[in-house]
This record gives structure tokens, C-alpha cells and sequence, in this order.
């Protein structure tokens, strides 16, 4: 279990570097006036630091992400990031009850594998999140949306 843990850090990781070398490969030219900006422009410059499709994204990495997605995601709600922080809501609860049942003798085989079938849900929900569409989860995701419908 710790391996699985151990790679599902590493794919957050990854994602996260390059989606933050994708926003920052800017290059800033010799002639151009660097001036520190004030911090009213910053304020403004922070409002919108996010689309849809990036909240979305950052919701599926790790735990830390989901919150930054879902703070972020209050301020100004849109569809497609508020479909991507309930599914992945719904998958940080399935995979933590997972986790709790994982310990009890018997079921806790069931519960590993299973929990192995949450990682296939998150790489699916992942995928629908960077296409930028709706995609419910198989079996789960329209719980999810019904249960997690006020977020």
C-alpha cells in the first residue's frame, strides 16, 4: 500500500511541476521596465488566477489541491470546476473508508483492491478534467454529484 502511495504522490507532483512550467514559460525580454508591481494590482491580478478547467485539474492533486480548488472555486463558482471538486470529494471519501476498512482482517483484502479501483476512477476523472468536459464517474460519480450537490 505504501508503493501505491508513493506513486500516487509522484503523478501529483508531476502534474503539479508541469502545470506550473506551463503558467510561468514566459520569457521577460531585456528592454522591458521591471518595476515591482503595488499591492492593489496584485489583489486585482489574483481574482482570476484560475479557469474552470485549471481548478478542475488541481482538484485531483492530492487533498491540499482539492482545498486550493475549492477555496479558489468559491469566490467565483463555475460549472466544470464544481463537478470536478464534488467527484474528487466523493473519491477522497471513498479512498479514506478504504483506508479505515483496509485495517479489518478479512474485509481489509476486499478494501485493497478496491482502493486499487479508486485510483482507476481518479485517472478517469483526471482525464475528463483535462479534456474539459463533464464526465461522470462510472458507477459512483452521479452519487457524488447528488450527495456533494451544495459545493
Amino acid at each position: 500500500m505504501r508503493n501505491l502511495s508513493t506513486i500516487f504522490s509522484t503523478i501529483g507532483y508531476l502534474a503539479l511541476t508541469i502545470f506550473c512550467t506551463a503558467k510561468v514559460n514566459r520569457k521577460i525580454s531585456a528592454s522591458e521596465n521591471f518595476v515591482l508591481p503595488s499591492i492593489h494590482s496584485n489583489l486585482k491580478q489574483t481574482k482570476n488566477v484560475m479557469d474552470a478547467k485549471t481548478k478542475a485539474i488541481v482538484a485531483h492533486i492530492t487533498l491540499i489541491g482539492w482545498i486550493i480548488a475549492l477555496v479558489v472555486n468559491s469566490s467565483n463558482k463555475e460549472e466544470l470546476s464544481s463537478f470536478y471538486i464534488r467527484q474528487m470529494l466523493g473519491l477522497i471519501v471513498l479512498g479514506f473508508g478504504l483506508g479505515i476498512l483496509s485495517f479489518i482482517p478479512i474485509i481489509g483484502l476486499i478494501a485493497s483492491i478496491a482502493s486499487l479501483g479508486v485510483i482507476v476512477l481518479w485517472v478517469i476523472s483526471l482525464i475528463g478534467a483535462a479534456s474539459g468536459e463533464e464526465r461522470s464517474l462510472p458507477v459512483v460519480g452521479e452519487y457524488f454529484q447528488e450527495w456533494f450537490a451544495s459545493l
